[in-house]
């Protein structure tokens, strides 16, 4: 669960961020990309790369958020939900792999 909320942390300052007075929006973004890489780092055993190797394609987004609705869990419901959002916003195929393997 704390490796899901390293993604969905962010993901919910991305929300709110526009409706944060300026002085406030660097440093909320800050704080939330130094907390997610420190979860990481916390559960990391080998060094996170920027683009992974091995990604068998990226899973289908529909697909993987009807099975975590199905499932009912509600981390990889809102894991799934910042994969789908973020695709529109920025794809990165590393959401959708979370999301599938939240799922499993």
């Amino acid at each position: 669960v704390p490796l899901i909320h390293s993604i969905t942390g962010p993901a919910a300052v991305r929300l709110v961020i526009e409706h944060l007075p300026a002085a406030q929006r660097r440093p909320s973004y800050l704080v939330a990309r130094d907390v997610s890489a420190s979860m990481l780092d916390w559960f990391s055993t080998t060094p996170v790369t920027p683009n992974p190797v091995g990604l068998s394609g990226v899973p289908d987004l529909g697909e993987v958020f009807a099975t975590a609705v199905a499932i009912g869990d509600e981390h990889a419901i809102k894991l799934a939900e910042v994969a789908v959002r973020h695709q529109a916003l920025a794809p990165d195929p590393r959401l959708a792999a979370a999301a599938r393997a939240a799922n499993q």
